[in-house]
């Protein structure tokens, strides 16, 4: 589980594979463009426009998560890029936590949350649909994969209702809630985009090194990218 009090906000990451954004040594070379999303203001943004500007089929677009314009514009932008090749894996990554308990919770840290953590994934799925199946009908074959078209949310085990992880750690309310939330939502998204051919998965990621997770986190993204690549990568 992450830290309690952090935030990251801008990790929404369309990507047209076989692509990665950390590119692991293990992956096959990139072949197509490639877009991670990422606020304006994030202090990686110069770390990212510097590995962009050696990897052209990296391209930064603009997107805040929270803000149903900002996702319409940056779906737009990246089909400009895609044209009819279509997008086959969105990974929606942006996430963010409050130390509140449940005494204490409030309605603007909920609405916060939820928003950030919740809808945005459900208006991200909705504004890259049409990409999405796009991609899924340019791919071969009946079977469910990221390399056809996939949404991959990133949960929590936090979020889990039977086990309730760490509740003694922190109690970390609207987190929680959100998880729980994020977790139907991709059941419901694997229902409905099933019939076209879109895989919906909702992974835990364990305590990884970013922002949000601090450096003492277990392993670092691209052990996850890699771990996403092998698994769904079929």
């Amino acid at each position: 589980m992450e830290p309690e009090q952090c935030r990251n906000r801008g990790t929404a990451e369309p990507l047209h594979s076989p692509s990665s954004l950390s590119m692991p040594t293990q992956c096959p070379p990139l072949h197509s463009p490639s877009s991670l999303s990422m606020p304006t203001q994030c202090p990686l943004l110069q770390e990212l426009q510097n590995l962009a500007s050696k990897h052209p089929n990296i391209i930064i677009i603009p997107l805040e998560v929270a803000d149903p314009a900002s996702i319409k514009a940056a779906a737009a932008k990246v089909g400009e890029h895609l044209g009819d090749s279509g997008l086959n894996l969105l990974i929606n990554n942006a996430g963010i936590g409050k130390p509140n308990s449940l005494d204490n919770e409030t309605l603007e840290s909920m609405t916060q949350v939820y928003t950030t953590n919740t809808i945005g994934p459900l208006l991200m799925g909705q504004a890259f649909l049409p990409l999405l199946k796009k991609a899924a009908q340019g791919s071969p074959g009946s079977g469910l994969s990221c390399s056809k078209a996939a949404i991959v949310n990133m949960s929590s085990y936090a979020g889990s209702i039977e086990d309730m992880y760490v509740w003694d750690f922190g109690q970390v309310v609207s987190y929680r809630c959100s998880k729980a939330a994020l977790n139907m939502l991709s059941k419901c998204q694997s229902l409905a985009y099933k019939e076209h051919g879109i895989l919906c998965v909702a992974l835990h990621p364990g305590w990884v090194q970013t922002d949000m997770g601090s450096a003492a986190g277990s392993f670092k993204v691209r052990d996850l990218l890699s771990m996403v690549w092998e698994n769904l990568m079929v």
